[in-house]
């Protein structure tokens, strides 16, 4: 079992920067080309965030400094694709959010991103299809719950 877990994380260290350069490959052809690929990764925690994100912590999620992501938090307030507020529990904290607009682009972006995934994924025959989606919900579930536990 644990050679099957070791050959797994060996798998999937090597499909990571695969995925990553299909997908900014992807986001370089799209609406946004000239986004670096951590503000569009900060629009994507803030879509999916269900509220405004403490930057300190979106720091920590994109493996930044505080002062790096100042930085990319600037560039997307500069765009108009985030909003910065201080925090009324915490006047320390400074959290951001999606705009209107960056929601729309983002969306806009996305939309256009999973057709061209799903077109790359074409070739594959439909049980294939079926394993890698299945691959993939058990591992989202996975890793869900550890993201959960380190937030704890």
């Amino acid at each position: 079992m644990k050679d099957l877990r070791d050959q797994l994380a060996q798998n999937s260290l090597c499909l990571m920067p695969l995925l990553f350069r299909r997908i900014f490959q992807i986001s370089r052809k799209c609406v946004l080309s000239d986004l670096p690929s951590t503000q569009l990764q900060t629009m994507i925690l803030l879509d999916r965030a269900a509220e405004p994100f403490c930057m300190t912590q979106l720091a920590e999620e994109l493996c930044v400094s505080p002062q790096q992501f100042t930085k990319v938090a600037r560039a997307l307030e500069e765009r108009g694709y985030v909003r910065r507020e201080q925090s009324r529990e915490n006047r320390r904290m400074v959290l951001l959010d999606l705009t209107e607009n960056g929601r729309a682009v983002l969306e806009s972006l996305l939309c256009d991103a999973r057709a061209r995934l799903a077109g790359t994924l074409e070739e594959y025959a439909e049980e294939e299809l079926r394993t890698l989606l299945q691959a993939t919900e058990i591992l989202r579930t996975h890793l869900g719950k550890d993201r959960m536990e380190d937030n704890e």
